[in-house]
This record gives structure tokens, C-alpha cells and sequence, in this order.
């Protein structure tokens, strides 16, 4: 683990769930980011992501998450898609095109 473990223990060490963090937003925003940005082609997918791909395999190679923690992040990450999908349709006024 690196030296991740010493500075958990330096800050952390006075806080009963120091992994306690469920869902994992280190992977919802980094999946948001794919999620629209994917419209936009290849150049912004790859790094999207790649970056995405990154943060999952360290939030829980670095023992900062659970694999569950991870997969609810994914969960939320679509829920709040589809819900903010469902939100942007039903505004009054002509259909907003993200370019």
C-alpha cells in the first residue's frame, strides 16, 4: 500500500470508520465524466476513460473503498443520469443540445 497506510493512520487514526465511505463518489464523478462527455468523440473518451478505470482499481487497490463501495458509486452514477435526463426533458422550452 505504499505510504497511504502511514497517512491514514496520521489523520485518520482518532476516527472509528476510517472506510466507511459507501457509495464511492471517487468513481461517480469520474463516471459522470465519461457519461457526458462521450458524445464528444474519442479524444474525450479515451482520457475519460482511462481516468475512470484508474480511480476504481486504486479507490479499491489502495484500500480506500470496498468493491462494493465502488459498484454503488457506478449505481448512483446512472441512477443520477438517468434522473437528470429525465428532469432536463420535462423543463419548459425548446430542447437543449449539449455540443
Amino acid at each position: 500500500m505504499g505510504g497511504t497506510a502511514r497517512f491514514d493512520a496520521l489523520i485518520y487514526e482518532r476516527n472509528p470508520q476510517v472506510f466507511g465511505a459507501m457509495p464511492s463518489l471517487h468513481v461517480a464523478y469520474p463516471l459522470l465524466v465519461v457519461f457526458y462527455t462521450w458524445p464528444r468523440g474519442w479524444k474525450w473518451r479515451v482520457p475519460a476513460l482511462c481516468f475512470f478505470v484508474m480511480v476504481s482499481f486504486a479507490a479499491v487497490y489502495l484500500a480506500h473503498h470496498y468493491i462494493l463501495d465502488v459498484l454503488a458509486g457506478y449505481a448512483v452514477t446512472a441512477l443520477s443520469v438517468l434522473w437528470g435526463g429525465f428532469i432536463a426533458q420535462s423543463l419548459p422550452g425548446e430542447p437543449r443540445q449539449v455540443s
